[in-house]
């Protein structure tokens, strides 16, 4: 599927707040510098509405590790290694991690490669005060990518 009709799906989903709230900024962010994403979640303290306690990003679905395109890599490697060891002040300065995990996509007939771009510290006591200063942070790494993207 190329860029354009899933940054279109992106904006449909967008419409229909299929994204959450809490998270647009980071997904947006990750479009705008050339990084496409499948699924995220902003975090969520109700265990009946989400499995996920902390923001997180997936980013693509691969058939191996080895099909991952090297520029996406680059990019993410650069920005994460900017946004950590940054110097910036900045109060919800956060470590954000990219975590390879296979998944079953939605059809559950096969395995996929993906990377979560997820915060190191993911809030296991589902303490509603530790998730808001993820989602934050969320926030601050958007805005940190937007300002950098010329850098990446």
């Amino acid at each position: 599927m190329d860029v354009e009709l899933k940054r279109q799906m992106l904006e449909e989903a967008i419409g229909r707040g299929e994204v959450d709230e809490k998270i647009l900024p980071l997904v947006k962010a990750l479009w705008q510098a050339g990084i496409t994403t499948a699924s995220s979640c902003e975090g969520h303290i109700d265990i009946d509405r989400c499995c996920s306690s902390y923001p997180f990003i997936l980013i693509g679905f691969w058939y191996s590790p080895e099909e991952i395109p090297n520029e996406i890599l680059k990019k993410l490697f650069l920005l994460l290694g900017l946004w950590n060891g940054g110097t910036e002040p900045m109060t919800s300065r956060q470590e954000w991690i990219l975590v390879p995990r296979w998944v079953i996509k939605m059809d559950k007939k096969e395995q996929h490669f993906s990377l979560f771009l997820q915060p190191n510290n993911i809030n296991p006591k589902r303490d509603e005060s530790a998730l808001k200063r993820l989602q934050f942070s969320a926030n601050d790494l958007a805005s940190f990518l937007v300002d950098n993207l010329y850098r990446i």
